[in-house]
């Protein structure tokens, strides 16, 4: 089933119980989601929940992904705007702890 946000949900439990379908498969490949995380669709496609098409963000980068545009950006530039916000938030994290942890 989609749903009106246009994820996909699938019955694991009655009476009335549903799960993303998309977060069942990345915990089928790598375990659970921790805190704080994002599973995103890396080609923007809320449909396509194959495990090639997923990646565990932060929530911060995936503001920053979304205030860029991601989602309706050319497939071509989709790599670049990803790592370009996780580049903002370590970044922003760098500035805000006042030093440099790497």
């Amino acid at each position: 089933i989609t749903d009106g946000d246009g994820y996909r949900r699938v019955k694991v439990g009655e009476p009335n119980v549903w799960a993303f379908v998309h977060l069942q498969t990345w915990e089928k490949h790598h375990g659970p989601i921790p805190p704080g995380a994002v599973i995103r669709f890396l080609d923007g496609d809320k449909q396509n929940t194959d495990i090639s098409n997923l990646t565990k963000i932060s929530r911060a980068e995936h503001l920053h992904l979304n205030r860029r545009g991601y989602s309706s950006a050319p497939e071509a530039i989709k790599p670049a705007l990803l790592n370009l916000s996780k580049l903002e938030v370590k970044i922003f994290e760098i500035q805000r702890n006042g030093e440099d942890k790497s």
